[in-house]
């Protein structure tokens, strides 16, 4: 099978994983990572495959680290659009021109689907992999890219390679570091089916540690069908 760039993510992470050189995430602070973006929504099956497949990862991470794909917070993300900000006011201006950038864009955009084709890791995060099973998913976030103009500029000159939905980011030290890096290596070619997104949601985050494991939540502010036939 032909190397693909989780491949590399995986085999440039794992060593730093088993030496404890791993990074190490932290709640969102005002002008940082975690900003408000456009997501698309897992549907059922997958959803609850990911959610299953979280647990197990956190049993091997142990305590302390984020809990990004339980139901509930499990997304792809097709563009975040600025820097993270503690209060967003419903009549923001910034948020008025996201919600109709995307309602145009999807207006053009096809139904997304994506095949979830494994897990990998990266230094800060557990990864499930996977791919467009057309041209839809990068057809979406040019129609995205477009409709937003000016509001663009987070990711203006960054190019999204690989789609994806992230299990955990790493926030405290993981407490079986080697059994981790085989446990997902031994489920680098999972095939977890297709899973296919009509509509893309516009979201922000909010970090949840009143819960266990703590987590960051998106909380919806938008949602648009991609309503292109064809």
């Amino acid at each position: 099978m032909a190397r693909t760039r989780f491949d590399d993510l995986f085999d440039e992470a794992a060593p730093l994983i088993e030496r404890r050189e791993h990074q190490r995430d932290a709640p969102p602070d005002e002008g940082g990572r975690w900003p408000i973006s456009v997501l698309l929504p897992l549907d059922g099956a997958a959803t609850a495959a990911l959610d299953e497949l979280t647990g197990q990862a956190l049993a091997l991470a142990g305590p302390g680290h984020f809990g990004t794909g339980l139901a509930g917070c499990a997304h792809v993300t097709v563009r975040s659009l600025e820097t993270y900000r503690h209060d967003v006011p419903d009549d923001d201006p910034a948020l008025d021109r996201y919600r109709s950038a995307l309602d145009r864009a999807t207006a053009r955009s096809r139904p997304v689907a994506l095949r979830l084709t494994g897990l990998t890791l990266t230094s800060l995060t557990v990864m499930a992999c996977t791919e467009p099973v057309d041209d839809a998913a990068p057809a979406f976030a040019q129609a995205l890219a477009d409709e937003l103009g000016p509001d663009s500029w987070r990711e203006d000159g960054f190019r999204r390679d690989i789609w994806y939905a992230t299990l955990v980011h790493f926030a405290a030290d993981i407490a079986h570091p080697a059994e981790l890096v085989a446990w997902v290596r031994e489920r680098r070619r999972l095939d977890l089916g297709t899973t296919v997104a009509r509509c893309a949601q516009l979201a922000r985050f909010r970090f949840r540690d009143d819960v266990l494991p703590a987590r960051m939540e998106p909380q919806v502010l938008a949602t648009a069908g991609l309503r292109k036939s064809g």
